[in-house]
């Protein structure tokens, strides 16, 4: 990654670029050498160098490790086969490094970063369903509160409501688990990043709690769920892609080319809406854009999205096999 885009923090200045030749290893062959060696050995030239190394050192890939801190670093041999490079590893925001996303420009880059966010709100790993939930639902109500201005209820909830204090303990953790698992530097992080990220943060909490808390769909227009061992397809229209609000899907023409993060989103938002659900994840696990078809699971249901002639169907059922 251009050290342009991503500022190196001490110990990485320390080991990008560090080589290990082969007098290092003592005569023995590049091939020779397992990674615990490799590990201790730039440990032990990075302390050398005065720097104090917190925690132990560990693999985290079959040529990456850590040694302490947020950097990642890779090893690879040399051409010549006579020592072994060390370089940091280059930091990845989901499918893009740092560079890559910076490259697309406002409008791509936070579009990229509300899908991430809205797909890490869909599915939390560290802040526990019930919390979020409560969270979610305060919103939705200040939402219909305020007639709809999303802003504004949330500086409700935040800063007047009953539970001010615990929300706002909420909100905080939410952003630390998208913030953590975006992976992105805790450590001088890019500006342009971060301004994205807050508004990618708005945009992606107001989408979760609109999309999957407000619906107001009566009971009795709610389709069953399909038996064990069925399926149903339900295509669904233009006026439905209006309602899901998903990212870069504003018409059918744009349903060919999307995502796996958008067909997951716009998965999620069709399930609520046509069986009466509320998401709790919703994943993408395989597409092919020549076929055309993206399938994956929400909650525990699969689904999948095929073009049958003219129309888009939405499959739902058990089992993949089903489908």
């Amino acid at each position: 990654m251009s050290k342009e885009t991503e500022t190196q923090t001490p110990l990485a200045e320390a080991v990008d670029g560090m080589v290990i030749t082969e007098e290092d290893l003592e005569g023995a062959g590049t091939g020779e050498v397992d990674q615990s060696s490799i590990i201790s050995f730039v440990m032990e030239a990075v302390e050398a160098k005065g720097y104090k190394l917190e925690g132990r050192g560990r693999a985290t890939g079959g040529q990456t490790f850590h040694i302490g801190g947020e950097d990642e670093f890779e090893w690879s041999d040399m051409d010549d086969n006579k020592g072994i490079l060390i370089e940091k590893k280059p930091i990845r925001i989901g499918m893009y490094t740092i560079k890559e996303l910076l490259d697309l420009g406002d409008v791509k880059g936070t579009q990229y970063l509300q899908d991430r966010v809205t797909e890490i709100l869909s599915g939390l790993a560290e802040v526990s369903v019930e919390r979020a939930d409560k969270y979610f639902k305060a919103l939705g109500e200040a939402y219909k509160e305020y007639d709809e201005y999303f802003c504004e209820a949330r500086s409700f909830v935040l800063e007047e409501s009953d539970d001010a204090e615990e929300m706002t303990k909420i909100d905080d953790d939410l952003y630390g688990e998208v913030y953590d698992r975006l992976q992105i530097p805790k450590d001088n992080p890019d500006e342009t990043l971060i301004f994205w990220l807050a508004e990618a943060w708005d945009e992606g909490l107001e989408q979760i709690v609109t999309g999957y808390w407000v619906p107001e769909v009566k009971s009795n227009e709610f389709e069953p769920l399909p038996e064990a061992g069925d399926a149903t397809s339900i295509g669904f229209t233009q006026e439905d892609l209006d309602e899901a609000q998903v990212p870069g899907i504003e018409s059918f023409d744009d349903i060919p080319e999307m995502s796996d993060d958008g067909a997951a989103m716009l998965a999620g938002s069709l399930y609520t809406a046509i069986y009466g659900i509320k998401v709790e994840n919703q994943h993408c696990s395989e597409f092919d854009h020549g076929v055309p078809y993206w399938q994956g699971f929400v909650n525990e249901m699969h689904w999948r999205f095929e073009l049958d002639g003219d129309t888009w169907l939405f499959c739902v059922a058990h089992s993949p096999d089903d489908l």
